[in-house]
């Protein structure tokens, strides 16, 4: 089973993949680097610019949260809000597929608000503005490219001058 790891403290990141117990053992030796116990003269150089993700020949900053995501992208209403955490989802959790349980927990990790009912407000989205499609399985639903293209090109909107 494949585990990624991503500490950050200040200027200090560390992002740990592999088998667990890899993951375990390296995270042992760097912990102390990141939280700031360790020598100056083994102290690690900080990195200068935000973590980049290669995708699709553009180069984007990769969110260190989905709370900071969500606030970003400045979604306009709950619809819009959903597609954000289901792109979250499968660009840096590498889930392809959420079920209304995950998304309703990323809406409120994302400090939105969520809906009253979420199968009714997924099933608004995926048949009102075609942001989500259903997932392959039973109860699990992924972005459409129509909200792949919302959450691209269009958010966060451009602000209209007062």
């Amino acid at each position: 089973m494949s585990v990624r790891v991503f500490v950050a403290n200040g200027d200090v990141q560390v992002e740990v993949e592999g088998e667990e117990a890899y993951v375990e053992k390296k995270l042992t030796k760097l912990l102390p680097f990141v939280m700031g116990s360790e020598t100056e003269d083994s102290k690690p150089v900080p990195k200068k610019e935000p973590k980049e993700k290669e995708e699709g020949g553009r180069r984007a900053p990769a969110p260190h949260t989905l709370q900071s995501y969500v606030k970003a992208k400045e979604p306009s209403n709950v619809y819009e809000a959903i597609a954000l955490v289901l792109d979250y989802g499968r660009k840096y959790e590498s889930k392809a597929e959420m079920s209304s349980g995950e998304i309703r927990a990323g809406l409120l990790l994302g400090k939105y608000h969520p809906p009253k009912s979420m199968p009714q407000a997924l099933a608004d989205c995926r048949r009102r503005y075609g942001f989500v499609v259903v997932g392959t399985k039973k109860g699990f639903w992924k972005l459409s490219n129509q909200g792949e293209t919302l959450v691209e090109l269009d958010l966060p909107r451009a602000k209209k001058p007062e």
